[in-house]
């Protein structure tokens, strides 16, 4: 009989332990159905977070769609030469309209120069033909009291 006995108390020490997994297990559950029950809802905090993110992707999309995101180191290259040549040429435009102005303005200084040397001469000139004037004036008048005498 001890071996019945025997075998009977490890079927009840079996039974005893498997009663206490379990209640183990029993308490484990409620335990997790008490803290989902106490757990905050984070519904609206998600649902913030998916507005959020959906605005920042609103948000890249529409700084991926500005032309300058389109440009590579070849094509940004490639513009600032064209900028680069377009203003050379409006700065070739402008200094060539500049010369012509200056000629312009040179060739009037140089008229005025001239006018200015003609003026003197003339007014030379003029002193001459008055001074002979004066002179012929006098002999003439001292021609005629000769005659007179």
């Amino acid at each position: 009989m001890s071996e019945e006995t025997d075998h009977e108390n490890q079927i009840t020490q079996t039974f005893v332990a498997l009663r206490g997994e379990v209640a183990l297990l029993r308490r484990a559950i409620e335990g997790l159905s008490a803290e989902r029950e106490s757990m905050p809802d984070y519904g609206p905090t998600l649902t913030d977070i998916a507005v959020r993110i959906t605005e920042v992707a609103n948000w890249a999309q529409k700084i991926n769609d500005k032309p300058a995101m389109a440009l590579t180191p070849e094509s940004l290259e490639k513009e600032i030469a064209r900028v680069a040549r377009a203003a050379r040429d409006e700065d070739h435009v402008s200094m060539a309209h500049a010369a012509q102005r200056m000629e312009s303005v040179s060739n009037k200084i140089a008229g005025f120069i001239a006018n200015a040397l003609t003026e003197d001469e003339q007014l030379r000139v003029n002193c001459i033909v008055g001074c002979i004037a004066f002179l012929s004036g006098i002999l003439l008048i001292f021609v005629m009291l000769a005659f007179e005498q």
